[in-house]
C-alpha cells in the first residue's frame, strides 16, 4: 500500500486553485511565496507567508460558508508601528544638532563628535511595517526566501534548496510541525517551516505555520519591500520577525472562525521597540466571486465596543437579495491584558501615507508616518470630514454598536497599542519591547449571519483563548469530516480515511469524473462510526474527485456537513510490482500537483551517500535534481521548477529515485 498522509499538503480544487500574481509570483524565476488554505472548518481561508490574507483576483479569499462561492474577504493585513533609536551603519546612536528639528535643520551627529553635548535630543524614529499597504501594491513583511535574496550572493546557493519549503505547513492534530523559531537562526537557513516528523501539541485539529520579517535574515542590503510601488517607497524596517499560527476545528461552535497566534520578535539585540502598535487592516469586498470587483462597492463597517466584544465587521449592504447574509468579524486579543483599542475606516484611495517616514519636509501633512498615527488613535488628516472616519464608538466615540452610515468599497483598520506620552485620558499602559523579547497576541476571523452572532461567538473566542483552547464535551455536537488519507490502493481502487470528532447518523462517501456535473456524484452509504472507506471500478488515467459528507439528524432538523474536495489520477498501479521495483520510494501527495502547494516525495533510504533523485520531463531531459542534504531529510518538496529555477509547463514528470542498487520510478502530473 503506497501510503499518502494528506497532513503535508491539501490539494483544493475548483476557484481556490487560482492565485493571483500578487499571491504567487515569480521574478527572474524565483517563487515569491507558497499559501494554502485554511479548509478545516466553515470558512476556506487563504492564507500567505508575507504578513496578508487573500490576496487573490478572482474573488475568492474567503468563503462563507465552505464551497459556497460567496466571499468575504478580498485582502487582510497586518500592520506592525513602534519607535526606536536612529544609528549609523556603524551601529552610533544619532542626536539632533538643532533642539527643534525641520526639515532644514536637520543635521545629526554621534556621540563621539566633537560638537555633542548632553542637551542634544536622541533621534527617534516612529516606524511602520505593514503586510500590504492598502491601496498602494507594496509589501513590507517578506518571508526569508523571496526574490530579493538575489541580491545578496552569500546566500545564493540556499535558494533553490530552501525556497519550496519557505511556505505556509499545514499540520494536521500537530503533524508534522515546523522547527521551533530562534534568531539567530542556530541553523543559518532560516528556513523553520520545513516540516518535522514529529507530532506536537498546537490545540487545533488543523494548524497553519509561517514565519516572516521586515528585514532580511540573511543581512541583505538594500530596501526590503515589494510590488510595484516599492520604487517610490522608503522601508525603514523595525528589525521585527513574526511567527504566524492559525487554528481552525470542524466542530460545531468552533466551526465559523480561524484564530490567529502572532509571536512577535524584536530581532535587534541593542534597540528597545517603544510604544508599539499592532493593527489589523481588512478590505472585506463581500459577495458572489462570480462577480468580480462589482462586489466591492456597497459593503458597510461596523464596531461593536464592550468587555467580550472589541471587533470590527463587514457586510454587504443589501445582502445581495439574500445571497449574501453573511457577516465576517475581526478582532485582536491579549489574555490579561489592558490595552488600547481604536478602528478607522475610509474608502479606496484615501489610505495612510508612510513614504518617507523619515523626512521633516511634511507639505500640508501632519505627520510623516500618517498609519502610526491612525494605529494610535489620532487622526492624521482632521480637517477632513470624509477621509478617516473613526469606527469605533462612531464620530463622538462613545456608540456601543456604531456602522457607517453610507456603503462603498469600504476598508478598515482595527488597532491596539499601549499608553501614548500625551496620555489623552487612556490607561497608563506603556507598551514596548526590549530587545530579542517577544510578545504573543491572537487575532480572530470569525462568521456568522447576524450582529448578534458575532457578539456571542465574540465571547465565546475569548473565554477560548483564556481556557488555553479547552474544547471540552463534544457530545451531541456535530462535526464536519475532514479526509486526512487518499490513496490508490490496487488497479482501480482508492481507499480514503477521514477525521471526524463526533459520530453522524451515517458519512456518505461520495466521487465523480472531475470533469463531470454535480449530478453524477455517486454516494456510498456507511456508518456513522466509520473512518474509513474504498471506491473500486475507477477508470484508469482518469482524473477524479472525492469527498465525504456527514449526515446528523435525519429528517426536517437534518444537518448536512461536506469535508473538501480531492482530486485524483487513477493510473496503471501493480501494487505487485510496487513491491518488488520500488520499495525505497514511499509516497508522494498530491498527485497531480499544482506550482503553489508543490508534491512531497517521501523515501527511506538506508544511506543517502550514494542515492539520487532526479526530475525528467516526458522527452527524458533532466530538468531538477536533488542534493544529498536534502536527501537526508526523507523526504522533498518539488514545486514545478527547474534547475535554474524556472516554472515549468504542465505535464507528466517522471521522478527517478537509484539508491541501495534499485530504481523507482514515480509519475508526476503538473497542473497550475
Amino acid at each position: 500500500m503506497k501510503k499518502i498522509l494528506l497532513t503535508m499538503v491539501a490539494l483544493v480544487t475548483g476557484s481556490l486553485c487560482l492565485w493571483s500574481a500578487m499571491a504567487e509570483s515569480v521574478e527572474n524565476g524565483r517563487m515569491f511565496h507558497n499559501g494554502t488554505v485554511q479548509n478545516a472548518c466553515s470558512m476556506q481561508l487563504k492564507l500567505t507567508n508575507y504578513g496578508i490574507l487573500g490576496a487573490s483576483d478572482n474573488f475568492s479569499n474567503l468563503i462563507f460558508p465552505s464551497y459556497s462561492g460567496i466571499n468575504y474577504l478580498y485582502i487582510g493585513s497586518l500592520w506592525i508601528g513602534g519607535k526606536k533609536y536612529r544609528r549609523n551603519a556603524a551601529g552610533e546612536l544619532l542626536y539632533w544638532v538643532a533642539q527643534n528639528p525641520s526639515a532644514d535643520s536637520a543635521l545629526v551627529i554621534t556621540q563621539n563628535d566633537p560638537g555633542w553635548n548632553s542637551s542634544l535630543k536622541v533621534v527617534v524614529d516612529t516606524l511602520t511595517s505593514c503586510g500590504f499597504d492598502g491601496d498602494r501594491n507594496l509589501f513590507e513583511l517578506l518571508p526569508a526566501y523571496n526574490p530579493l535574496m538575489s541580491l545578496n550572493p552569500a546566500v545564493e546557493t540556499l535558494y533553490p534548496q530552501y525556497n519550496a519549503h519557505d511556505k505556509v505547513l499545514k499540520s494536521l492534530l500537530s503533524h508534522p510541525m515546523p522547527r521551533e523559531f530562534a534568531y539567530p537562526d542556530p541553523q543559518g537557513n532560516y528556513c523553520f517551516t520545513y516540516p518535522q516528523n514529529v507530532t506536537g501539541n498546537e490545540p487545533a485539529f488543523e494548524t497553519c505555520s509561517a514565519f516572516y520579517y521586515d528585514f532580511c535574515p540573511f543581512g541583505t542590503l538594500g530596501e526590503r519591500d515589494w510590488g510595484s510601488s516599492s520604487s517610490t517607497n522608503n522601508h525603514v524596517p523595525l528589525k521585527v520577525a513574526i511567527e504566524q499560527k492559525s487554528y481552525a476545528w470542524p466542530l460545531q461552535n468552533h466551526d465559523r472562525m480561524v484564530i490567529f497566534k502572532y509571536t512577535l520578535y524584536n530581532a535587534s539585540e541593542i534597540d528597545t521597540l517603544f510604544d508599539i502598535a499592532i493593527a489589523s487592516y481588512m478590505d472585506c469586498d463581500i459577495g458572489p466571486a462570480s462577480m468580480g470587483g462589482t462586489i466591492a462597492t456597497d459593503d458597510l463597517s461596523g464596531y461593536v465596543m464592550g468587555p467580550g466584544y472589541e471587533f470590527a465587521y463587514s457586510k454587504d449592504n443589501d445582502f445581495d437579495g439574500g445571497v449574501t447574509p453573511g457577516f465576517i468579524a475581526t478582532k485582536l486579543y491579549i489574555p490579561d491584558t489592558v490595552l488600547n483599542r481604536d478602528c478607522y475606516y475610509w474608502k479606496v484611495g484615501d489610505g495612510p501615507n508612510d513614504f518617507a517616514p523619515l523626512n521633516l519636509n511634511l507639505g500640508t501633512r501632519n505627520t510623516a508616518n500618517e498609519k502610526y498615527w491612525l494605529m494610535t488613535g489620532r487622526n492624521p488628516n482632521p480637517g477632513s470630514a470624509t477621509k478617516y472616519l473613526r469606527l469605533r464608538g462612531g464620530p463622538t466615540g462613545d456608540v456601543m454598536e456604531y456602522i457607517q452610515p453610507t456603503a462603498n468599497d469600504t476598508r478598515f483598520l482595527y488597532s491596539f497599542f499601549g499608553q501614548m506620552p500625551a496620555g489623552n485620558g487612556r490607561p497608563p499602559v506603556p507598551w514596548h519591547l526590549g530587545p530579542l523579547q517577544s510578545v504573543t497576541f491572537y487575532q480572530a476571523v470569525f462568521a456568522d449571519y447576524s450582529l448578534d452572532g458575532l457578539k456571542a461567538q465574540s465571547q465565546t473566542i475569548e473565554d477560548f483563548i483564556d481556557s488555553g483552547f479547552s474544547i471540552g464535551s463534544t457530545t451531541g455536537l456535530t462535526s464536519m469530516p475532514y479526509i486526512s488519507y487518499l490513496d490508490q490502493t490496487s488497479t482501480g481502487i482508492v481507499d480514503l480515511m477521514w477525521f471526524s470528532y463526533t459520530d453522524p447518523d451515517h458519512f456518505e462517501l461520495m466521487y465523480k469524473l472531475s470533469d463531470a456535473p454535480a449530478s453524477e456524484w455517486v454516494s456510498i452509504n456507511l456508518p456513522g462510526s466509520q473512518r474509513s472507506g474504498s471506491v473500486g471500478g475507477l477508470t484508469n488515467l482518469e482524473h477524479y474527485k472525492f469527498k465525504v459528507a456527514s449526515i446528523f439528524n435525519p429528517g426536517p432538523d437534518e444537518v448536512y456537513l461536506e469535508s473538501q474536495t480531492i482530486e485524483f489520477l487513477i493510473d496503471d498501479y501493480n501494487p505487485n510490482a510496487d513491491e518488488v521495483v520500488t520499495p525505497i520510494l514511499l509516497a508522494n501527495y498530491p498527485n497531480p500537483f499544482g506550482s503553489a502547494s508543490g508534491t512531497t516525495l517521501r523515501f527511506d533510504l538506508k544511506e543517502s551517500k550514494s542515492a539520487t533523485l532526479d526530475i525528467y520531463n516526458a522527452r527524458g531531459q533532466k530538468v531538477r535534481s536533488f542534493t544529498q542534504t536534502e536527501l537526508r531529510q526523507g523526504q522533498v518538496i518539488w514545486n514545478g521548477i527547474d534547475e535554474r529555477g524556472n516554472a515549468l509547463a504542465n505535464g507528466i514528470y517522471l521522478c527517478v529515485l537509484k539508491a541501495e542498487g534499485k530504481t523507482t520510478v514515480r509519475k508526476l502530473l503538473l497542473l497550475k
